[in-house]
C-alpha cells in the first residue's frame, strides 16, 4: 500500500491503543482488543480469534479458581493465562500492520464521503417514496449534487442527467425532449422504456433515479 501522507507515527500509535488492552490487562482483555479491531475492520477471522481468547481466559480462570484443583489444572490455568497475555500480545503485533492498513482505508475521506452520499441517498429515496410532495418541495432529485446524487426523471435538467455515469449530454438532451413530449414519465421503468435504454445500463444507475409526479 502506498504511503499515506496523513498516516503519521502518532496516528499509528493512536490507532494501536487496542494492544494496550492486551498488555496491561494481563491477558484478561486480550479478547476485547481483538474484538475491537475486528469490529472496526470487519474481519471475521479476528472475531473468531476474539471468541477463542475469551473462551481460553474463561477456562483458564475456572481452572485456577476450581476448588481443590489438581496440579495439572493449576498448570493448565497458568499456561492458559500466559498464552492469552504473551501469546495474544505477539499475535496482536503480528496483525497490527494489516489492521492499520484497513483502519487507514476506513478513515479515507473519499470513503467517508461515499458513505455520507449513500446515507443521504437512502434517506431521500425513502422520503420521495413516502411523501412525493415534500420531496418535490425540498428539491430532491433536482440537484444531482444534493441528497446523495438522486436524480428525478421528471424534474432534473439535462445538465443533471449528464452527471449520471454513462449519460452523455446528447442523451441527456434527448431525455428532456422526450419527457416534455410525453408530459412526464409514470415511473423509472416508463422512463427507461420511452428512451429505449438497455436494461443492464438502467440497472447501473437505478439507485440514482426517482420518479416524482409532475
Amino acid at each position: 500500500m502506498a504511503a499515506d501522507p496523513e498516516r503519521s507515527r502518532w496516528w499509528e500509535l493512536e490507532h494501536s491503543w487496542w494492544l494496550a488492552l492486551i498488555a496491561v490487562g494481563f491477558g484478561f482483555l486480550t479478547w476485547a482488543g481483538f474484538a475491537y479491531v475486528a469490529l472496526r475492520t470487519r474481519r471475521k477471522r479476528w472475531f473468531a480469534w476474539a471468541a477463542g481468547y475469551l473462551v481460553l481466559i474463561v477456562v483458564s480462570t475456572y481452572l485456577l479458581d476450581a476448588y481443590q484443583q489438581d496440579q495439572w489444572q493449576l498448570a493448565v490455568g497458568v499456561f492458559g493465562l500466559f498464552g492469552c497475555w504473551a501469546g495474544g500480545f505477539v499475535h496482536g503485533l503480528a496483525i497490527r500492520g494489516e489492521a492499520l492498513d484497513l483502519l487507514s482505508l476506513d478513515e479515507d475521506p473519499r470513503l467517508k464521503q461515499a458513505r455520507r452520499r449513500l446515507s443521504y441517498r437512502g434517506a431521500a429515496g425513502r422520503i420521495a417514496s413516502a411523501n412525493p410532495v415534500l420531496a418535490r418541495e425540498a428539491g430532491i432529485g433536482v440537484d444531482a449534487e444534493a441528497f446523495g446524487g438522486l436524480v428525478d426523471v421528471n424534474g432534473a435538467s439535462a445538465d443533471e442527467f449528464a452527471q449520471l455515469p454513462g449519460i452523455s449530454l446528447d442523451l441527456a438532451g434527448r431525455i428532456v425532449a422526450v419527457r416534455d413530449k410525453v408530459d412526464g414519465f409514470d415511473s423509472v421503468l416508463d422512463f427507461a422504456t420511452m428512451l429505449d435504454l438497455p436494461p443492464r445500463f438502467v440497472d447501473t444507475i437505478r439507485d440514482r433515479l426517482i420518479c416524482l409526479p409532475r
